[in-house]
């Protein structure tokens, strides 16, 4: 995400704007980039990291959740492999969009126990995306304790 930083003049009490690029309409734009032209030690281009990603980052793997591990934790089956794959797809784009940028992958143990299973992961504030997504595929939930 680019973000344009425009300095105050010197003797002025004002904060740093930052514009963040892509909300700007063309003509916006245009007289953005035509000022900063004007006045280049005042006007500075960077890129803006997420929020999101910032944030994800200071998570450990471990607290965070898998779409399998969130279905499985909940007692929720779904019919067919093709609709796990469809679910999975919706939430990461869903994710995405929501947040602009991908869900962190994370390590996950497999059955011989080596960390070969990645899969992306969620904080437990995002499950609602989850939950979403399951609106529109077939599925069962069955207590979680009786679940295989």
């Amino acid at each position: 995400m680019l973000v344009m930083n425009v300095l105050p003049p010197q003797s002025s009490p004002e904060p740093v704007k930052v514009m963040y690029l892509e909300t700007l309409t063309k003509g916006n734009l245009l007289k953005l980039l035509e000022e900063a032209s004007f006045y280049p030690n005042r006007y500075i281009l960077a890129t803006a990291e997420s929020v999101k990603a910032l944030q994800n980052e200071d998570v450990a793997p471990k607290d965070m959740i898998t779409l399998a591990e969130y279905l499985d934790g909940h007692g929720i089956e779904l019919e067919t492999k093709g609709d796990y794959h469809k679910l999975a797809t919706q939430v990461a784009q869903s994710y995405t969009e929501k947040y602009k940028i991908r869900p962190r992958i994370v390590a996950r143990a497999d059955s011989r126990g080596r960390f070969m299973k990645k899969s992306y992961a969620y904080l437990a504030e995002d499950v609602d995306i989850i939950e979403n997504a399951l609106k529109d595929i077939v599925h069962k939930r069955f207590p979680a304790a009786n679940h295989k």
